[in-house]
């Protein structure tokens, strides 16, 4: 009986480059069609498939597309397959045609995810690490808000006394304590912020990292056993996997980060304005720096994290194997451990071929954001305030200090800011995968014991139930139907 098994297509391709070699067609061409076909073949092993199937090929494609095959490639590719399958369905050594024929060669788009299912996300986020741990949350919150004021401190207040005591010429002494009470402060400060997120924040992370893992296992465990063999769904399982516990943490961490250094660019453009409020359009260049190139290099980094997803996932799967103690010696003596070193240099060559693809983009795109987030507002600052200082003459030395300072220190906290919102976005859509896997609703859970019954029960029916003990050769009970009605008893 033919079937669309992967031995099936393997002897029905044999067949038909022997029929094109009949038919006296090139030899490059006949070339061609073994490639191709041989590549969809060997995807199928690849993904576990036992069969060609319509949502196979389909699976392919897209799979092209993620690797940056040009549609042009992908539309040759198909049309290929699809003659091959339909000569073989003609001769009836498969039994069905999988690749259909579409109207258009135009490779469909994955659905980007949008603006506000990323910040569905951070607030997902922020809401299991508040859920796990409310004084972790609050005590966080604080201690970033502190150092941000010190900051803020530093650059205006402290300063301004420190070139007042020097301008009055006050004694020595009092400038040197003046010194030493700040750098106190500021090294309780930083002990304080060390001891804190090196030592309670990384158990909470730990822990938590702990918890947020047992509900992924759990989920795993509960969802029917079918749902592995779809790639879809295994795809998103491995991404929800992804150090997704860690990458919620990082979301929170950053937003509370976020929040507090657009507090602290607040309160040094009111001091900025105060003294000038046309050096306050030098902020302009790090926010163009940050929100248009630094969102071109975080697109070309989640391109570069789709494409290498499999090939990560080979290579963390191999290195697993490799350190399995009981097979060790059994895998270095035969010819499994040749497989995985070559399936191992493949991945490797694939990444490194994903990130030549994109490398000279990146570099390029890194140079830009940084002359417009720092090279461009720190230099041009230094040189607007000399003018003023030495050419105008419209500002004293005291506050050109001052200026230079403040806006040196607000130039940092925008960029620290919108590093931040790009960490926020970034994490925000692999914990896209996560959200989706936790809301899947399982059709049957596997910690269920059978169907929940309902409250009223009208009736009760066996369908063609077949039922025989461990060692029984023929079923004690074969093919039983029968019902039984509501207030009925049947002996």
């Amino acid at each position: 009986m033919v079937s669309n098994s992967v031995e099936s297509v393997q002897k029905a391709l044999k067949s038909y480059l022997a029929s094109c070699k009949a038919n006296g067609l090139a030899s490059g061409t006949i070339g061609n069609y073994e490639r191709v076909v041989g590549e969809y073949v060997q995807f199928l092993r690849d993904n576990g498939y036992d069969e060609a199937t319509v949502g196979s090929a389909s699976e392919w494609k897209i799979a092209m597309g993620e690797k940056g095959t040009k549609i042009t490639v992908i539309s040759s590719k198909m049309g290929m397959a699809r003659s091959f399958f339909e000569w073989a369905k003609e001769m009836e050594m498969i039994n069905k045609q999988i690749f259909i024929k579409t109207s258009t060669v135009k490779e469909k788009k994955q659905k980007e995810i949008t603006t506000s299912q990323v910040i569905k996300n951070c607030a997902f986020s922020v809401k299991e690490i508040f859920g796990f741990n409310k004084a972790f949350t609050i005590i966080t919150a604080l201690i970033m808000l502190i150092s941000e004021a010190l900051a803020v401190f530093e650059s205006t207040y402290y300063m301004k006394m420190l070139i007042e005591a020097i301008e009055q010429h006050k004694p020595f002494g009092e400038v040197i304590w003046l010194v030493v009470i700040f750098v106190g402060i500021m090294l309780i400060s930083y002990c304080i912020d060390k001891i804190y997120f090196q030592y309670y924040h990384d158990i909470v992370n730990h822990r938590f990292i702990q918890s947020f893992n047992k509900r992924i296992f759990q989920k795993a465990g509960n969802v029917e056993l079918s749902c592995y063999e779809n790639v879809k769904f295994y795809n998103k399982y491995t991404r929800a996997l992804d150090r997704t516990p860690e990458r919620i943490m990082r979301v929170y961490d950053n937003a509370i980060y976020a929040v507090c250094s657009f507090a602290r660019v607040i309160a040094l453009l009111a001091v900025m304005i105060a003294i000038d409020a046309g050096v306050a359009l030098f902020l302009v260049f790090p926010v163009i720096g940050n929100f248009v190139f630094a969102k071109w290099l975080n697109n070309i980094e989640q391109k570069k994290y789709k494409e290498n997803t499999r090939n990560g996932r080979i290579i963390d799967y191999i290195m697993r194997v490799l350190h399995l103690q009981q097979f060790s010696k059994e895998m270095r003596i035969t010819n499994i451990y040749d497989l995985m070193q070559q399936k191992h240099a493949s991945a490797v060559d694939e990444i490194c071929s994903v990130h030549d693809k994109y490398s000279a983009k990146t570099s390029f795109l890194h140079w830009i954001k940084w002359i417009f987030t720092c090279t461009i507002i720190f230099e041009g600052i230094l040189l607007y305030c000399s003018y003023r200082a030495l050419v105008n003459g419209t500002i004293d030395l005291a506050e050109m200090t001052i200026m230079t300072s403040v806006m040196t220190s607000a130039a940092w906290g925008i960029i620290g800011g919108f590093e931040n919102i790009m960490t926020i976005h970034n994490e925000g859509i692999y914990i896209q995968n996560t959200r989706e896997f936790l809301s899947y609703e399982e059709k049957i859970p596997e910690d269920q014991c059978g169907l929940p019954a309902p409250k009223e029960i009208e009736m009760i029916e066996f369908r063609n139930v077949t039922f025989w003990y461990d060692g029984e050769e023929k079923p004690t009970v074969k093919n039983l139907s029968f019902k039984i009605e509501k207030g009925k008893t049947i002996a």
